[in-house]
């Protein structure tokens, strides 16, 4: 009895040090917090960004965890749903870096969260690693910031030349949503539409909308050649159904946001039929060597992504870009642990992170001085789907030199004219 009592609490006392019976160490883990609009507006596009981001967690873990400074650790994604608020992002970031002690936070991806949130993660030295579009995100002050979405002011340079030049658009009607993003995105596309000759009007909405047919028919009475979506999904995808329940065909374009979400598609039926957007890569693009040399993703670990996604969470849910960026900046952010050797300087992670590159799932990361991430992309015209699978590039266009913003774009196929757009369309 007394032998069984000595045992039992040597045992108690090496499992308290973290060491079994056996003399091997007990799993440790890191916590990496995970914020998200997971419901709300946003919760369409961003619920696929955290499958992504577990999935990460789930592969990462299957293959033995990682190992920083010769200790093996499993991952601990620890998410929180900021309900696509700014006020409850913030106190889903408290949360973490209180009660959690987290370093590195996946998130928020909604712009006005990650700035209200950089007011307690910049002087706590905590990393957030994001794909918010706002050109606020990077200015100066920050540090400590990780952002994955192509400034828009290089987006600026080539889009509206884009649809200016190459499709001839002379008149523009913005439709903005009036939340941090799409109002970021007007105010910076809209000056430089009008600096290429194209005349812009706007309307302006607040979100939850849902009736968009007196603004839709106001814009119609000025006859645009197109109209652009300065909206999230939920909104986009009613305005570009709605525009045709009123007898207007206006071509409809766009800057990424709404055709990085499904349910866009799923909701605008067959009005999607002819619109022109920026995407990522997508799942159902054949993988050239071209291709893969320009993103510099790995192949294998794609094949492994797409084939465990599907099989995790259905096809449907299945959009790319926003899925696999959820992936590729969890593992990012395991990536920095792992060549600082740290777990809890950030400064040096963020050393790491900036001399080397990520192959990830969606491309090559490359960490600017300035916390931005090289990007590359496509304008594609898109075909009536209940995902986005079927968009037929028109050109491919990626970032040379992010901060000094400098890209380049090679065209793939000719880009449709808008008087012959208006003509078989008649409007």
């Amino acid at each position: 009895m007394k032998k069984f009592s000595i045992g039992l609490l040597v045992g108690i006392f090496l499992f308290g040090l973290g060491i079994t019976p056996c003399g091997a160490q007990a799993e440790k883990k890191v916590k990496v917090g995970h914020i998200g609009s997971f419901t709300g507006p946003l919760a369409p596009m961003l619920t696929t960004t955290r499958n992504g981001a577990f999935l990460a967690q789930k592969h990462i873990n299957e293959d033995g965890g990682f190992v920083v400074a010769g200790q093996r650790y499993l991952l601990d994604l620890i998410g929180c749903d900021d309900r696509t608020d700014p006020k409850v992002a913030v106190s889903c970031a408290l949360r973490l870096m209180d009660e959690h002690d987290i370093k590195i936070s996946v998130g928020p991806m909604m712009s006005s969260g990650t700035i209200a949130v950089q007011a307690i993660s910049e002087p706590r030295k905590v990393i957030l690693i994001n794909f918010s579009s706002a050109k606020e995100i990077i200015r100066p002050g920050i540090k400590y910031t990780l952002n994955g979405t192509t400034n828009r002011e290089v987006i600026a340079k080539f889009l509206p030349p884009f649809y200016v030049n190459d499709m001839g658009i002379k008149t523009c009607a913005f439709i903005v949503e009036n939340a941090a993003s799409p109002l970021s995105m007007y105010n910076t596309l809209a000056p430089a539409f009008e600096a290429q000759g194209c005349k812009t009007f706007k309307e302006t909405y607040e979100p939850g909308e849902t009736d968009f047919f007196s603004i839709l028919t106001r814009l119609k009475s000025k006859n645009p050649d197109a109209l652009f979506l300065a909206t999230y999904p939920v909104g986009g995808s009613l305005i570009t159904k709605q525009r045709l329940e009123i007898g207007w065909p206006v071509q409809t374009i766009g800057e990424a946001e709404n055709v990085a979400s499904s349910e866009f598609f799923r909701v605008t039926g067959p009005a999607v039929e002819g619109h022109i957007d920026i995407n990522s890569l997508n799942p159902w693009m054949k993988l050239t060597p071209e291709l893969i040399e320009l993103t510099g993703l790995d192949p294998k670990k794609r094949e492994r992504f797409n084939r465990d996604y599907i099989k995790e969470y259905g096809e449907k849910a299945r959009v790319g870009g926003v899925d696999d960026a959820g992936y590729d900046h969890v593992s990012l952010a395991v990536e920095m642990m792992k060549r600082a050797g740290t777990i809890t300087d950030t400064d040096k992670m963020l050393q790491a992170a900036r001399a080397s590159e990520y192959r990830g799932v969606l491309g090559a990361i490359r960490v600017s001085p300035l916390g931005r991430m090289e990007n590359r992309g496509f304008i594609s015209l898109f075909h009536p789907s209940d995902k986005p699978d079927k968009a037929e590039v028109l050109a491919v266009w990626w970032t040379t030199n992010i901060d000094k913003m400098e890209y380049g774009i090679k065209f793939v196929n000719k880009p449709p004219r808008i008087e012959e757009i208006r003509k078989q369309r008649g409007y």
